[in-house]
């Protein structure tokens, strides 16, 4: 049979899984995918409505190891209402021992119920679609990724994203399972030909955030996927089709012992990347905050703190909260909503607002290594007092009726005034395996790394330089001099250059996928990196679109031509 490949198809962008920017690339090869596995990319996919039906849906297929042809889709248009996270092509292998592998869609079904999150799977040497999932009526936003077995085969699955679990707030049923493709079980009529239904509800309460990321976390080969909740994640293994383990945890507890329980409302967002750490432990590193060049995000994804889960190869049960260190929660938390107190809420506030102080902009997924040790970097803003205090605001927002647009609208112009609010962005390194401080740099703001910079192949970071008064919170009207690049040496930092001009660097917002994922729609902010002139070094786009690199023969960064 024929390879199966997932496509998914976004409406709006808000999500990291659709929203990045590239830099100018090369001309594309003449094929983009793979159906035969021999290495070699052999066909193109597009979805295009249909030659004989312009107002349907097909997988055009152009190849030069199958006929061309058209595979119906949908009967109608397939753009998305809501926020559909997952990459948009993917190969995922020859479930059927056919010569070619088989191809996935993701993408939407519009009808009478609304446009609802849907995966197909295709097998386009028969030209059908052969398996297909559906989201429930009502669910416009759902979460995809593609788990690998030992040999490689690739699970797609269809889950819930944000809000679900939350009808009190967002008016719509609770979802409350994913939808996981395995063709060698009988069908679940709750999603559809091909695929089993899970249940992705780890308790009575829930609320679902945005993505996941993927971790063999039972130690049976197979990748397993983890759903990022409040205050918990949830895993499901991909091979036996069940949930395997459901681990909660207080981010704000170890730093923040008196505070209201729970002020924070659990909120992971930001960036989760699993990994297996050298001791052989598997973890998850959580960063909440923004990806770096987030100036206009005023209330930096809420919630700030670097924590890391932890659990022993093979033994689920064993996850849990290994350190954490929290760093600010923007907004005010009361311990009663009266109407009374409208004109004046600072008797009914528990814990304070921190506005801008504390919030983490971090580059990647802040995993780094300084003297042969790994390490969690990030850029946190110190603020000397808020523009805006915007309690009276805030408060209104809960008072019936609540969360109104007038009354988020005046709470959003009222904090938007503290972007101006002044302070210091300053650098912090913490050790990965405990959470301990190892080094602080004040007045700086790192915006990235590469290894592919200098002949040496040593790990550098890109890092502007900003003075010793205080800055506004968004740099606006600070101007930007020339990016230092420097190495982290026996814990402090060690000069290798100065980039040619003024400018920051052009960040490309990269959707998570695989063992990295994010909890909210924001995306991993990388570098934008290309060898230009083939000499084995990397040349960096900075934001006007100039590209600079490192000259052997010069010593030093210089412009270079694309």
């Amino acid at each position: 049979m024929f390879r199966k490949v997932l496509v998914l198809l976004c409406g709006l962008v808000a999500l990291g899984g659709c929203q990045y920017i590239r830099p100018e690339a090369a001309p594309l090869p003449r094929y983009a995918f793979d159906l035969n596995g021999n290495g070699k990319n052999d066909t193109n996919l597009a979805l295009r409505p249909c030659t004989t039906a312009p107002d349907a849906t097909c997988l055009i297929v152009t190849s030069e190891v199958t006929a061309d042809k058209e595979v119906l889709l949908s009967a109608g248009k397939t753009g998305c209402a809501g926020q559909v996270q997952g990459r948009r092509v993917e190969v995922i292998g020859d479930h059927a021992n056919d010569p070619l592998e088989e191809v996935a869609i993701l993408y939407c079904e519009n009808g009478a119920t609304g446009s609802l999150p849907a995966l197909a799977i295709v097998d386009v040497s028969a030209g059908q679609v052969v398996a297909r999932a559906v989201a429930p009526s009502g669910q416009r936003h759902s979460f995809t990724d593609y788990p690998r077995n030992p040999v490689g085969k690739k699970y797609p699955f269809l889950a819930p994203s944000y809000g679900d679990g939350d009808t009190s707030f967002y008016g719509q049923a609770v979802w409350g399972y994913l939808c996981l493709y395995k063709p060698d079980r009988p069908s679940d009529p709750k999603c559809g030909t091909g695929f089993t239904a899970v249940s992705t509800a780890p308790q009575e309460r829930f609320f679902r955030e945005a993505g996941g990321y993927l971790q063999d976390l039972d130690a049976d080969g197979w990748e397993d996927i983890t759903l990022i909740f409040h205050d918990l994640v949830h895993t499901v293994s991909t091979r036996t089709a069940e949930g395997i383990g459901t681990t909660a945890y207080d981010v704000a507890a170890a730093t923040e012992p008196r505070s209201p329980k729970g002020f924070h409302a659990g909120r992971s967002y930001g960036t989760h990347a699993a990994f297996t750490g050298t001791d052989g432990k598997l973890r998850t590193l959580i960063v909440g905050g923004m990806p770096v060049g987030g100036f206009e995000n005023v209330m930096c994804n809420v919630s700030w703190f670097v924590a890391v889960l932890e659990s022993s190869p093979g033994q689920p049960s064993t996850r849990t909260l290994s350190w954490s260190r929290f760093y600010g929660f923007n907004s005010a938390t009361f311990s009663e909503i009266n109407p009374a107190y409208a004109e004046d809420p600072r008797a009914k506030v528990s814990r304070p607002a921190d506005h801008q102080n504390g919030c983490i902009h971090s580059f990647s997924d802040a995993r780094s290594v300084m003297d042969r040790e790994h390490v969690v970097i990030f850029n946190y803003f110190r603020e000397d007092a808020p523009l805006s205090g915007c309690l009276k605001e805030q408060y209104r927002l809960y008072l019936a009726p609540a969360w109104t647009p007038d009354k988020q609208r005046a709470w959003q112009a009222c904090i938007a005034g503290n972007l101006q609010s002044p302070g210091t962005w300053n650098m912090r390194v913490l050790r990965e395996r405990d959470g301990t401080p190892l080094f602080s740099s004040l007045n700086v703001y790192v915006w990235g790394a590469s290894k592919d910079l200098l002949p040496s192949g040593e790990l550098v970071y890109l890092v502007e330089m900003l003075p010793d008064t205080p800055v506004p919170f968004d740099l606006r009207g600070h101007p930007t001099g020339p990016l230092r690049v420097r190495a982290l040496i026996n814990g402090a930092w060690s000069e290798r250059g100065t980039l040619p001009g003024a400018g920051r660097p052009r960040i490309r917002a990269v959707p998570g996928s695989g063992s990295r994922g994010h909890g909210s729609s924001e995306s991993f902010a990388e570098l934008t990196l290309e060898d230009l002139d083939g000499d084995g070094l990397k040349e960096l786009q900075l934001a006007d679109g100039t590209w600079v690199g490192y000259s052997p023969r010069g010593h030093q960064f210089v412009n270079k031509t694309p």
